[in-house]
Parts: C-alpha cells; sequence; structure tokens
C-alpha cells in the first residue's frame, strides 16, 4: 500500500528504489471520460520524482524512472484493448469448459464404428442397404445411388434442422436453456427422425457440441435463425456436393468445399463445426 506523507510524498521502500520486474492488476474507474483521464494523468505522476519523499540519495528519481517504465507498459496494454480482448479470451474459455463438461455421448471413431469404407461403384453394395430394400443386389449401384441421393438430402436436413430447433433453447442474451446437453441430443437427432435402422443412440463426432457451443456463444439467436434460412436457400448445391462425392469422406469434403464457396467464413464455421462425417458414415451403409 503506497502511503503518502504530508508535503514529502509517497514513502520510497527501503533500500534500492529501482525495479524492474512489473506486476499487473486490473483497475476499474467510473466511465468518465475526464475520471480515466484523471487516472491516466495519477499514474503520470507517480513517474515524476516530486511525486516521492526526499532523501540524501535523490532516490525517487529511480522511483519515478521504474513507474515510467511500468506505464509505457500501461499505456500499451490500453492502446491495443488488451482489457477487451482479454475479457472476450475469458469468455471463450468459460464457454469452452462448459461445453467441453455437458457434451454428453460422442463418437470417438467418428463414425468409423458404423460403416465400412465405402468407394461407390467398386465392389458390392452394402448388405444392410440390400436388407432395407433401397437395392435389389450387391451389384445394384444404380439402387445404391438412389438411396444416397436421399441421404445427402436427409444429412442437409439435418443441418438446417439443428439450427432451426437450437434457436428456441436460446435467449436473446445467448442463454442456453436445457443446458448445452441439448446440443448432443439434437446434433443426434437426425437418425431418430429418419426413422433408419441405427436410430437407437446419438452419433456425434467428438469434439461437435463443444465446437457449436462456442460458435453460439459467440455469435448468438440471431446468427443461429440466420443460419438456418441460409441453409435452406442452397440446400440443392449442397446436397448434390455430397451426392457427387465418391465415398464418404470424399463427400464431406466436397460438403466443406460448398459451404466455404456459398457462405461468408462466420456462417462457415458454424455449419462445419457440426462435422457431419459420423452421421453420414452411418447412413452409408
Amino acid at each position: 500500500m503506497l502511503v503518502v506523507t504530508k508535503g514529502k510524498g509517497y514513502l520510497l521502500p527501503a533500500g534500492d528504489a529501482s525495479e524492474e520486474e512489473l506486476a499487473c492488476c486490473l483497475v476499474f474507474y467510473p466511465a468518465r471520460d475526464e475520471y480515466r483521464r484523471a487516472l491516466m494523468g495519477s499514474l503520470d505522476y507517480l513517474a515524476t520524482w516530486i511525486a516521492w519523499e526526499r532523501d540524501s540519495e535523490k532516490r525517487g528519481q529511480d522511483a519515478a524512472a521504474s513507474w515510467k517504465m511500468a506505464n509505457i507498459q500501461t499505456w500499451e496494454c490500453c492502446s491495443m484493448g488488451f482489457c477487451d480482448d482479454l475479457a472476450t479470451s475469458l469468455v471463450d474459455i468459460l464457454a469452452a469448459i462448459t461445453a467441453l463438461e455437458c457434451c454428453g455421448e460422442q463418437d470417438i471413431t467418428d463414425g468409423d464404428q458404423y460403416t465400412d469404407p465405402i468407394v461407390d461403384g467398386v465392389g458390392d453394395v452394402p448388405q444392410n442397404i440390400i436388407d432395407a430394400g433401397y437395392a435389389e443386389d450387391a451389384a445394384d449401384w444404380t439402387g445404391f445411388a438412389n438411396y444416397k441421393c436421399m441421404i445427402s438430402h436427409l444429412a442437409v436436413d439435418h443441418v438446417e434442422m439443428f439450427f432451426r430447433e437450437i434457436a428456441p433453447h436460446l435467449s436473446d442474451a445467448g442463454t442456453l436453456f436445457g443446458g448445452v446437453g441439448v446440443i448432443g441430443t439434437l446434433l443426434g437427432a437426425i437418425l431418430v427422425i429418419a426413422g433408419l435402422p441405427l436410430a437407437g443412440g446419438l452419433i456425434v463426432a467428438l469434439g461437435a457440441a463443444a465446437a457449436i457451443w462456442n460458435w453460439i456463444s459467440k455469435y448468438g439467436k440471431g446468427a443461429v435463425e440466420d443460419l438456418a434460412e441460409e441453409i435452406a436457400t442452397n440446400h440443392d448445391e449442397l446436397a448434390c456436393a455430397i451426392f457427387e462425392g465418391d465415398g464418404v469422406a470424399d463427400s464431406v469434403s466436397d460438403f466443406n468445399d460448398k459451404v466455404d464457396d456459398l457462405f461468408s467464413v462466420i456462417d462457415a464455421a458454424g455449419i462445419k463445426a457440426i462435422n457431419i462425417s459420423p452421421q453420414l458414415k452411418a447412413m452409408y451403409s
């Protein structure tokens, strides 16, 4: 604690008054320009020798020099918006921690547990597709193509549906009603709605719920609702990108490329955060 003696300036520390090591603390001030200038002026005053007690060794000059060095760092932080950046970073960190704690079941295999690798037109049509009546036999790749067209549209419906159905859970201030666990539920809901054989469980890519929560917490309810509309507008192009891919990996890659072509950087990040790969792999076979 700094102590000032009447007419003599602030008390100096014992011994050498010079100090090159710096410490940092946050300082709040009344939100008026005049008070901010007064705060800065008081710090500038500490960087003058007259602010310090007098002694025969003139250590007030050393104290002033130390404060001048500290003030230089303070002014640089202020000019760079350090406090605002710090606050933003803390919000992002909190959102990430919250999401990781509450994401529910996630698929660590990225969907590999549900499917065998498939290259369209190579080898046999997956038996599950035949058993479900979408193909007549192992050579019926035309039937598989019709099935793939259906799931391509279904995958895009899933992405749009997620943003539409998460919006009612959000307040205008960005609060998520029901907790962030609802994100995982909605991400995996496509298979339940589709009525496919894998409807018994959620298929959510590892990290997808956390990534989505970070995006939502940063951009808010309005961005979520707008993005759902944009996805609906570009539905056919997105579905075609999936359909024209050769195999799951190529379909996902083509989908992401098309997202980058059609959407802003911010919106593209939200769409790709869902990571449709596990769902698509599950539906492929």
